[in-house]
């Protein structure tokens, strides 16, 4: 049996450093995407819904 040693080098530090990125990017994408999605609809639909009109006092909250 032979037994040998290798050094562990800068490539291999930032080879298991991005192993670690990866993995967090994943469970943070976990955790923002539902609100990410929200954001968006609450978006698109403001903008589909938008209504344009001479007068502007139309959407005027009334005052009673």
């Amino acid at each position: 049996m032979k037994h040998s040693r290798r050094v562990f080098g800068w490539f291999d530090l930032l080879g298991r450093l991005g192993g670690i990125t990866n993995v967090m990017m994943i469970l943070f994408g976990i955790f923002v995407y539902p609100i990410s999605e929200h954001s968006y609809i609450l978006k698109a639909a403001k903008k589909l819904f938008i209504a344009r009109s001479r007068d502007e006092n139309l959407f005027k909250e009334d005052p009673r």
